[in-house]
This record gives C-alpha cells, sequence and structure tokens, in this order.
C-alpha cells in the first residue's frame, strides 16, 4: 500500500479493518496512509480509538471514522486532525436516522453537535418501542 501512496499521487485512507492501536500504528510507521479510517465501534472503543489519533501527530496522519456517524462525529471533532466520517443514507441505517430524535441534520457536508451533555442525544421512545423485543420471563420452575 505504501508503493500504490508514493505511486499513485492520490491520498490513501485506511485502517477500517484494524482492531487495535498497534495495526494502525504498522500503517503509519511504513508510511502506507495519509488518512487513519479506525473504527472505535469494533475497535476497542473510543479510547482505542484516541489512542490511535495521539499516534497519527506523530505520523502526520489525518483521522477518519469507518461508520457509526452518532460516535464517530464527537471523535472527530475532538481532535485538531480529524477530518472525514461515514455518513449512509437513511435505508442502510435507519437505527441512527430514526432513534437518535434530536439527530444533526446533515448540510452541505456538515452538521453542528449538540451542546447537551455527554453526546447530547435525545432518544426517540415511540421508535425505540415500535421496535422493541418482548424479554422474557426468567426463573426456576
Amino acid at each position: 500500500m505504501r508503493d500504490v501512496r508514493f505511486a499513485g499521487g492520490v491520498a490513501v485512507c485506511a485502517g477500517q479493518s484494524e482492531f487495535s492501536a498497534a495495526g494502525c500504528r504498522d500503517l503509519m510507521e511504513t508510511g502506507s496512509i495519509d488518512y487513519c479510517n479506525f473504527d472505535s465501534s469494533w475497535s476497542g472503543g473510543p479510547t482505542e480509538w484516541r489512542k490511535v489519533a495521539a499516534m497519527a501527530t506523530v505520523y502526520d496522519v489525518k483521522m477518519a471514522h469507518h461508520e457509526e456517524p452518532q460516535a464517530s462525529s464527537h471523535l472527530l471533532a475532538s481532535i485538531p486532525h480529524g477530518t472525514y466520517m461515514e455518513f449512509f443514507h437513511p435505508m442502510r441505517d435507519p437505527i441512527w436516522h430514526n432513534m437518535i430524535a434530536n439527530r444533526p441534520k446533515l448540510g452541505s457536508g456538515y452538521f453542528q453537535l449538540s451542546d447537551n451533555p455527554g453526546l447530547g442525544w435525545e432518544l426517540d421512545r415511540d421508535y425505540i418501542a415500535k421496535y422493541r423485543i418482548a424479554e422474557r420471563a426468567t426463573g426456576g420452575a
């Protein structure tokens, strides 16, 4: 991938298949990427993602995020070298588009994050109730 990056003259983005900060470090150390697209939702959570973001500053690599705009938007906004997040059509990601009642609207490629505490989410209780699976009673015989 490093050779493709240097020969192609096009920015390379990768890291979405890595499961650890060490895997992303290897991509950076070999000069293989311009953007690290590490995914916090399947790779150790926000703490591991922030480790990768810290390493990226050393290698002059910009950070992106694979999927999950509800989490990635906050992570990317928290660092100076945060760039792109993936944002899917409502048919592809109905949970994001329906479960979070106060989801920021995408406009010209941007949206404004909430100033509310935490992630700032207000959940759509009706949507959640519509798709809730009934809990099974547990207990002894």
